[in-house]
């Protein structure tokens, strides 16, 4: 049996924020049925102006929440500050590794 002894560290909000992501993806897992069964249904005829409108409303829900998700990623993403661009040499050198060093190409990423 393992032990997870790691410290843990909570953000205040990710509850709510992944409670909201988890919501949102079940919905876009919800019109892809939908949109599946509607295919199923106007399978004889899927051209017609019927089918067209309802996977026109479908597809609209599907984009209306895809850019909630969006609108709830990025400003989870402001909120925690991961819009700072990640400097990797900068980072070795925080941990006191040389970028100096060979191995290391001036992209910041290891020679092989």
């Amino acid at each position: 049996m393992g032990y997870d002894i790691g410290p843990r560290i909570g953000v205040q909000g990710e509850p709510e924020f992944n409670n909201q992501l988890k919501s949102i993806n079940n919905k876009l897992k919800e019109y892809g049925s939908e949109m599946k069964a509607l295919t199923n249904k106007f399978s004889e005829n899927a051209s017609s102006q019927e089918a067209l409108i309802a996977k026109t409303k479908t597809l609209q829900k599907q984009y209306d929440t895809q850019k909630q998700k969006s609108e709830l990623l990025s400003s989870g993403c402001e909120s925690s500050n991961c819009h700072a661009p990640f400097n990797f040499t900068d980072n070795l050198q925080d941990v006191g590794i040389s970028t100096e060093s060979p191995f290391i190409l001036k992209s910041g990423f290891f020679a092989r």
